[in-house]
């Protein structure tokens, strides 16, 4: 999952033990606030430009 809300795009897709980048956007909804301390690690990207270098390298660690 790609995402630009860590509340509701990252963290239901991290719980369901799948993997999740954030892109953060600097426009976001009050109740898109996520807790700091929600107790995951996940990618954060600057730009979805870097979306396949990222994919590329994440892939090539994991199968290398």
């Amino acid at each position: 999952m790609v995402g630009n809300s860590v509340r509701s795009d990252i963290l239901p897709v991290l719980a369901l033990g799948a993997s999740a980048v954030h892109v953060p956007y600097h426009l976001l909804w009050d109740l898109e606030q996520a807790p700091n301390d929600h107790g995951h690690t996940f990618a954060e990207l600057e730009s979805l430009t870097e979306l396949r270098a990222w994919l590329t390298e994440s892939t090539t660690v994991r199968d290398g």
